[in-house]
């Protein structure tokens, strides 16, 4: 087995069945970034480092719900809660109220009336509008960046046509920019869960829609199966960016699974599969940080803080998991290092290279089970650090088990 490795290791054109090719700039750590819901009911602020907060709270239905009458008490709080936190924080511009509706359907055009005197139908796109410069001006200064719509090819979240979700984005990319040229605008985020988000996303870039962002995001759930199984969807995506001339980063602002709680299970979040244990929750968070990355995702958004089924937290908001304690420990090993690649085996084992201060380090696991890994003579670690915040020092031994969980071995400088 040995002698397999060491000819894997130095004739990975032929031995690997992937290989990733991460982005070439140190890890930073804007890329650990949360979804936090629910801290209006007691959840606690995250006890966990990050560096963006998606919010939920700027969605037009909630703060405006009647014609004229804005409420911004919550997004206040939460805009003072981030600076106070030194987070930045990512809003949404989504939703439609029902009373800027016609019939209850989504309608962009403005008319003139038919008819002498009679007031001209509601214009959608001129409210949409006037929604986007009243949050933006009012927050000018504060918040730099907003993502335009939630999961519009889901009718739960979105009714219009394709060329309707353009329009809104370029409405509201325009006027951002009017406002305040620095603000980073986050494109429309689609998920995969919708079996024709491809043909959706090719239509998008068609009809122009990669123009009116600063970054391309998109919600790439595997849910309920594992990490990797994401990597082909990703890039197929980046395939279709440039099919289409779109040269964006590209972030994704959504993604998890289901996670048993010690309290009390409520699954609210049914397509997302079984509650998955601590090993394969700890597992699956920092497998998806390391294979977006490597797939040149530059930064995720992990579902959910405070969440009941899919949270870090256990249901009550309270107590910390222990995905919380992976979720610090996969950034102390990555951020501020530069990943050389990430590859895998035809046995499902994972080898990601990278360096720090000059000295390599590997970050290992199987995705599948567990197995026997030979360590190739060359790499010589000092140590191993599991995602638990275990640290061993490297005996010298020849084999070490590995399985589903990431393992990394660095080597320190003597």
């Amino acid at each position: 087995m040995a002698a397999v490795w060491g000819a894997l290791l130095t004739d990975s054109s032929r031995a690997f069945s992937q290989k990733l090719s991460p982005p070439p700039q140190s890890i930073g750590r804007e890329v650990f970034s949360l979804n936090i819901v629910n801290l209006e009911y007691g959840v606690i602020w995250p006890t966990v480092p990050f560096f963006s907060w998606r919010n939920f709270h700027s969605a037009w239905e909630k703060i405006e719900s009647r014609p004229g009458q804005w409420n911004f008490f919550q997004l206040d709080q939460d805009i003072s809660l981030a600076e106070k936190q030194q987070v930045e924080i990512l809003l949404q511009l989504v939703t439609i109220p029902q009373w800027a509706k016609l019939d209850g359907r989504i309608d962009l055009a403005c008319r003139e009336s038919s008819q002498p005197n009679e007031e001209p139908p509601i214009c959608q796109s001129t409210l949409w509008k006037n929604y986007v410069r009243t949050v933006a001006t009012r927050y000018k200064g504060r918040v730099h960046a907003y993502e335009l719509w939630n999961e519009p090819n889901v009718k739960e979240f979105f009714t219009g046509t394709v060329s309707d979700l353009v329009t809104l984005n370029r409405i509201a990319y325009q006027t951002l920019k009017e406002i305040d040229p620095t603000i980073l605008v986050v494109s429309s985020s689609l998920t995969r869960l919708n079996p024709r988000t491809l043909e959706y996303l090719k239509e998008f870039f068609k009809q122009g829609g990669g123009q009116f962002a600063d970054v391309m995001s998109h919600h790439f759930y595997p849910a309920p199966d594992p990490p990797e199984t994401m990597l082909n969807f990703i890039q197929s995506f980046h395939s279709l960016m440039r099919e289409h001339g779109v040269y964006k980063p590209v972030w994704n602002t959504e993604t998890g699974w289901n996670m048993l709680n010690r309290d009390r299970n409520q699954i609210t979040e049914h397509w997302a599969g079984p509650s998955l244990n601590d090993e394969l929750s700890q597992a699956y968070m920092a497998r998806t940080y390391l294979l977006s990355w490597a797939s040149g995702i530059e930064r995720v958004y992990w579902y959910a803080w405070g969440h009941r089924s899919m949270g870090m937290t256990e249901h009550d908001g309270k107590r910390p998991k222990a995905i919380a304690t992976a979720f610090s420990e996969i950034q102390h090993w990555i951020v501020g290092s530069q990943m050389k690649n990430c590859r895998n085996t035809p046995d499902h084992t994972w080898v990601c290279k990278l360096f720090r201060n000059g000295q390599p380090q590997w970050i290992i696991w199987n995705a599948q089970r567990h197995v026997p890994f030979h360590l190739p003579p060359s790499w010589k670690p000092s140590r191993l650090k599991y995602l638990d915040g275990r640290v061993e020092m490297f005996l010298g031994q020849p084999t070490i088990d590995i399985g589903p969980v990431p393992i990394l071995l660095e080597r320190i400088a003597p």
